[in-house]
């Protein structure tokens, strides 16, 4: 029982690990056409958006350093991009409503957009060769599209709450059937 409890307790590290095996071994070679969505920063907005601050701020220095450990030359620079997107998520997940496809299309973009714009200017004061179009093109491609349905796919599909996935139980049902009335009623208003 007591590891059960922690395995639900860490369940969103064991996520970021999952994914990004996934992601090294399928995404980036070539699962999706020579799309490359990525998804520990789908991941990231999904669990700022759900999440508490505590967690979700866990949850992104810990997808940044996974990701810069094994993916990155420059260690430590996901892991900041990673944790400012939390917060940004965070902050505008308290405003704005969260439950519908509009806010994952949100979401996703302006995480996309961060982290293609903060990457760039990073990498221009270490004194890398950057081209600032490339963050127009690499938000207007077909990677944003596709990470917009996986935002989508991970909150509606993969990572919802066990008491959200079965809708209500049937006592509670034939309850609120007898309260709304037989089809008679509902038919002469």
């Amino acid at each position: 029982m007591e590891i059960k409890k922690n395995l639900y307790r860490f369940r969103h590290y064991l996520y970021v690990y999952l994914i990004l095996i996934i992601q090294i071994s399928l995404v980036n070679n070539g699962l999706f056409f020579s799309l490359s969505p990525n998804l520990l920063l789908i991941y990231v907005a999904y669990i700022s958006q759900k999440y508490s601050k505590k967690t979700s701020y866990a949850v992104a220095l810990l997808a940044g350093i996974f990701y810069d450990a094994l993916l990155s030359s420059n260690f430590g620079v996901r892991a900041l991009v990673f944790f400012v997107i939390a917060i940004l998520i965070n902050k505008i997940s308290e405003y704005v409503f969260s439950e519908n496809f509009r806010t994952s299309i949100l979401y996703t973009s302006a995480s996309i957009l961060v982290y293609n714009v903060m990457i760039y200017v990073i990498y221009y004061f270490l004194s890398y060769k950057v081209n600032f179009s490339d963050v127009i093109y690499n938000f207007f491609s077909a990677n944003t599209l596709l990470s917009i349905l996986i935002f989508y796919i991970f909150g509606n599909c993969l990572f919802r709450d066990p008491l959200e996935k079965y809708p209500k139980s049937n006592k509670l049902n034939k309850i609120l059937k007898f309260r709304k009335g037989n089809s008679s009623e509902r038919d002469s208003n």
